[in-house]
């Protein structure tokens, strides 16, 4: 009877120990389920990161190459932009000299037909 009682006994430990076993290879089994669809999932935002660097990388390299070429510009513009601005100056005033010339040469004209007018009322 002892010998049958310890028999059952290590039947309910064998299958109590087995729905452990079966339990944790469950646990495991859905926890690497999960942990794959995890690493998966990494994996995928991963390379969407990448591209995302890769694109912005790309754009800083052609914002720093227009960067480059717009400064280029600049400064082959400068030399032009200060010649342009000191010819306009240089005509600025040559017109004005010239728009003096005739103010002087119309007061001249105007003075010489008074002068002549008033001299030929005199004699007249």
């Amino acid at each position: 009877r002892l010998r049958s009682w310890h028999l059952a006994e290590m039947e309910r430990a064998r299958l109590h120990f087995q729905r452990q076993v079966d339990e944790l290879k469950s646990i495991s089994q859905s926890d690497l389920a999960r942990l794959d669809k995890q690493c998966h999932d990494l994996s995928r935002d991963r390379d969407v990161l990448k591209q995302r660097l890769d694109k912005t990388e790309l754009l800083l390299q052609n914002s720093e190459n227009t960067r480059r070429e717009l400064t280029s510009e600049l400064h082959s513009l400068l030399p032009q932009l200060n010649k342009t601005r000191d010819d306009l100056g240089q005509a600025q005033f040559v017109q004005a000299q010239e728009k003096q010339r005739h103010v002087d040469t119309m007061q001249r004209v105007v003075s010489d037909m008074t002068h002549s007018l008033t001299a030929f009322e005199l004699t007249h």
